[in-house]
């Protein structure tokens, strides 16, 4: 998940499906692959869901709560009015390969109390790269 990605239609989609999921009772933690930067490519213009008023009867406060960012990053939506209560969040940037590792422990750690984890790899899940979560990932957050 990169920065310049903020807001745009499939955030409003997962996240829609992130709080119906969680409702009143369950921990949200969401792991970020986060890759800080701009990576130099046109996407993540895909705000024009802003501009039609469908949108908001799909979760009104979430659509609110994306408008009002106020910068397009990662701290920003977690600061958003839209998050259920006591939600974790892991934004430690994507480490080198020699790292990975290490950093998917401290995710595992910092998210451990939660009930329902969501990861949020560019790609989905394959080989070790930065837009990918591995299978290994996902077995060791599973635990």
């Amino acid at each position: 998940m990169r920065d310049q990605y903020v807001g745009d239609v499939s955030d409003v989609i997962k996240f829609a499906l992130l709080r119906r999921l969680a409702g009143e009772d369950r921990k949200l933690g969401v792991a970020w692959y986060y890759d800080p930067g701009h990576d130099g490519r046109p996407d993540g213009r895909h705000l024009e869901w802003r501009d039609d008023a469908s949108w908001e009867a799909f979760d009104p406060q979430l659509c609110n709560a994306l408008k009002d960012l106020p910068e397009r990053s990662i701290a920003a939506l977690e600061m958003a009015a839209m998050w259920p209560v006591d939600t974790v969040f892991h934004r430690a940037p994507m480490p080198t390969k020699l790292d990975r590792q290490s950093w998917i422990n401290q995710k595992c750690e910092q998210l451990a109390a939660c009930d329902l984890i969501f990861l949020d790899p560019d790609n989905g899940i394959g080989q070790a790269s930065p837009k990918h979560a591995t299978f290994d990932e996902l077995r060791q957050l599973r635990r």
